[in-house]
């Protein structure tokens, strides 16, 4: 959120939205390894040698990791602050296309892992948890 609101957006600042988000990470990385290691996408340097990687990664590449992270961050900012909510998409946008560009993935992986984070989304919506965790965080912010 710093990037976007400032220095004051920290955990001891917005502890509730802190929570919220942590809770939205364990289950983000969750499917994101489960996606990854169920379908074993090899990365582009490893079946393209032109291709020079900024950074090896172990990890299969499909969907991208960082890019569903960025994305489902920018989708639940988006909420807490819809008046915020295309800046924290452009962020998102501009993670997932510096994985391209470092080497480390395809166009397909980026846009998996956005579509991804839409859908985990809006299923965290459908539980009380989440309900009751949002509510508590977006009352920090009014």
């Amino acid at each position: 959120g710093q990037e976007i609101l400032g220095p004051d957006c920290t955990a001891e600042n917005y502890p509730m939205t802190a929570k919220l988000l942590q809770g939205v990470m364990l289950d983000m990385r969750l499917m994101e390894f489960a996606v990854k290691y169920h379908l074993l996408r090899a990365r582009p340097y490893q079946l393209d040698p032109r291709i020079e990687p900024l950074r090896e990664i172990r990890s299969p590449s499909f969907a991208s990791g960082h890019t569903l992270w960025a994305y489902i961050q920018a989708y639940t900012w988006g909420e807490l602050l819809p008046e915020k909510r295309s800046e924290f998409v452009d962020l998102a946008y501009e993670i997932a296309l510096s994985r391209e560009i470092m080497g480390v993935h395809y166009p397909c992986d980026e846009e998996a892992a956005r579509q991804l984070a839409h859908r985990m989304l809006l299923l965290m919506w459908l539980t009380a948890d989440f309900q009751r965790d949002f509510a508590v965080a977006k009352a920090e912010w009014k």
